[in-house]
């Protein structure tokens, strides 16, 4: 069986993946750590706004990851709207494109300053130890309710971005690789780049018998 939309439906009712423009001004001392940036996000949303985008920001996994030890930093998101189809989540709402800019800058970033692009994610990812503070809302609940918070801040206590990081470079012969872009011999290159993503950190729930099952149980409709 094949089954076929005519154009005015599927114009009406397919969904598509937004177009962003995304803007960063960062800045970083010689050895590398970032200490300020400012990260400015445009998504086209079509006829109107939708669910998520950047109305409930779901998209901001990557923003977590690289701003936690930032001293001075600022996230600006703008939708505008298009006469395009209308922008649903396919997948995601904007992970990909987000988290795609955000791995760019970190890119680009560790060329100003002449680092090894795994060395620089290394110094500036969260990690265990990293306080998120304040802690803020995300895409399945507030983590400032968590029982894990302590004075408006919520610890990683088990993060494996640097395990991620080393494992996987080992994996693909990082060590190994052309460091300067275009600089091997012969018509034909390879190369190997790097690239990090993060969904949802801390969203997770409880299980049986620790502390925040308890007391999620004795809430008022605790189940």
């Amino acid at each position: 069986v094949k089954l076929m939309l005519t154009k005015d439906v599927e114009l009406s009712s397919i969904n598509i993946k937004p177009e962003t423009i995304t803007k960063f001004k960062v800045g970083a001392k010689k050895d590398g750590r970032i200490v300020a940036l400012v990260h400015e996000l445009h998504i086209s949303v079509g006829a109107d706004d939708g669910p998520g985008l950047c109305l409930n920001e779901v998209a901001h996994n990557n923003t977590e990851l690289y701003t936690s030890n930032v001293p001075n930093w600022k996230s600006i998101w703008c939708s505008y709207k298009t006469n395009a189809v209308i922008a649903r989540a396919v997948r995601s709402y904007t992970q990909q494109e987000t988290k795609w800019a955000w791995e760019i800058m970190m890119d680009e970033m560790a060329e100003a300053v002449g680092m090894d692009p795994l060395q620089f994610r290394l110094m500036d990812i969260s990690k265990p130890g990293t306080k998120l503070s304040p802690a803020r809302d995300w895409h399945a609940g507030d983590l400032g309710q968590r029982y894990e918070v302590e004075n408006g801040a919520l610890t990683y206590d088990s993060f494996a971005s640097v395990e991620v990081l080393e494992e996987g470079a080992k994996a693909i012969g990082w060590d190994k690789r052309n460091a300067v872009p275009g600089g091997s011999s012969g018509r034909f290159k390879r190369g190997i780049g790097l690239g990090m993503s993060q969904h949802h950190c801390g969203t997770m729930g409880y299980h049986e018998g620790e502390v925040g099952f308890q007391r999620i149980l004795a809430e008022p409709g605790g189940v």
